[in-house]
């Protein structure tokens, strides 16, 4: 661990004292990881290649391995941290039976969302984003010479050609913010804040306020995904590069009924499969999950699809077994052996190496897989649009 001496005159008072209440709660700080990383080097280079490819319009799925308290969380919050910095959204979600069961994909956009934060931003960060894209379809108006007096007619064009693709598959969402943004020039907050609450995924909103909007019901299950798709062509016409998205502790899932685990098991592959497929350009979709999850018998191994087909060209990564530093009580030196972390994601290998962790057997798709920019490819066998190299 770096001593705070060494950073006092880099570091605020503020970060320094939210890093050290973090580590006596016996929990991972939510900012300032790169104040106590130790053993995490050797997996930067992979990461930074992948956040480019997701930034020059990719997509990448990952999974990370490791036991109980061996650092999945910190590793996934100092990933975030690199991708913030590099202009990324990011989000965190907690996978639970109760409140964010993962065969719900309504629940996980709402706490997605709930959850979006920026470099600029914190939680929500959903009605900033929106309102810069709408001024950043103003910018592009009257930087193509549309008068002022059309420039709401112009507007409405630009945000049209924009979600073309996605108001394929969620027609809905592109309504919702064509009523958000008349709300707000109408002087409506009220209504403007309940719409936006509903392109949130917020259940409960107001019939009139969906009325106005054009837009009925709730989110469901497979309006989730046209509304993430809907988010990703937001931020990125808003300068972001894309999205980081962490799914922690899907190993909970073992412990719901077996329905509920295989509507969930069902809902990861179809994540996984949509990564893949090229849908989700500007999406870093991250897992964790501990090694009984990855390999026993009430894990991804019920799931037949998972376990066929040949695992992508990767760039995977490993790391031994001890413990993470952030720990309490533990003072390990950047070159001591208890500086690496506990979980399985580090040691670069050249992308036609993939590693087979165990079995072989699903864990292998799973260890890192990139959806380059958009182009023909295959993937497992199977013709499709870009799917997983790296």
């Amino acid at each position: 661990m770096v001593p705070v001496n060494d950073v006092r005159g880099q570091v605020s008072a503020v970060r320094r004292r939210g890093v050290v209440d973090a580590l006596r709660r016996g929990a991972v700080p939510e900012q300032g990881l790169d104040l106590l990383a130790t053993g995490l080097d050797r997996f930067t280079p992979a990461l930074d290649e992948e956040l480019e490819t997701v930034a020059g319009g990719g997509s990448v799925f990952k999974a990370v391995r490791g036991e109980y308290g061996s650092g999945k969380t910190f590793f996934t919050r100092w990933l975030a941290e690199r991708g913030k910095a590099r202009g990324f959204a990011v989000c965190e979600i907690q996978v639970s039976e109760n409140e964010t069961p993962l065969h719900k994909l309504e629940t996980v956009y709402r706490r997605l969302i709930e959850r979006l934060t920026t470099a600029a931003f914190p939680p929500s960060a959903l009605q900033q984003v929106v309102d810069g894209w709408f001024y950043a379809l103003e910018e592009d108006a009257l930087a193509d010479g549309v008068a002022k007096d059309a420039l709401a007619d112009a507007v409405d064009r630009l945000m049209s050609a924009r979600l073309a693709e996605v108001s394929r598959h969620a027609p809905a969402f592109a309504a919702a913010l064509r009523g958000y943004r008349q709300a707000l020039e109408a002087g409506d907050d009220t209504s403007a804040a309940a719409v936006l609450a509903w392109l949130g995924g917020q259940p409960h909103v107001s019939a009139a306020a969906r009325k106005a909007a054009g837009v009925r019901g709730d989110l469901d299950h497979f309006g989730a995904l046209g509304f993430l798709q809907g988010l990703l062509t937001v931020l990125r016409d808003t300068g972001h590069a894309g999205l980081v998205v962490v799914l922690d502790e899907v190993e909970t899932l073992q412990r719901v009924r077996s329905d509920g685990r295989d509507k969930a098991l069902n809902a990861l592959r179809q994540l996984i499969d949509e990564v893949h497929s090229g849908r989700f350009p500007g999406l870093y979709l991250v897992i964790t999950g501990t090694p009984a999850f990855y390999d026993g018998p009430q894990g991804v191994q019920r799931l037949a699809p998972s376990r066929s087909g040949s695992p992508p060209t990767s760039r995977p990564t490993r790391a031994s077994t001890t413990r993470a530093p952030y720990r309490s009580g533990c003072r390990a030196s950047p070159g001591s052996a208890s500086s690496s972390s506990g979980l399985r994601s580090g040691t670069c290998t050249p992308p036609e190496q993939a590693i087979r962790y165990g079995s072989g057997r699903w864990p292998t798709r799973l260890t890192s897989a990139t959806s380059p920019r958009p182009s023909a490819g295959t993937w497992a066998g199977r013709s499709a649009s870009p799917r997983g190299s790296s």
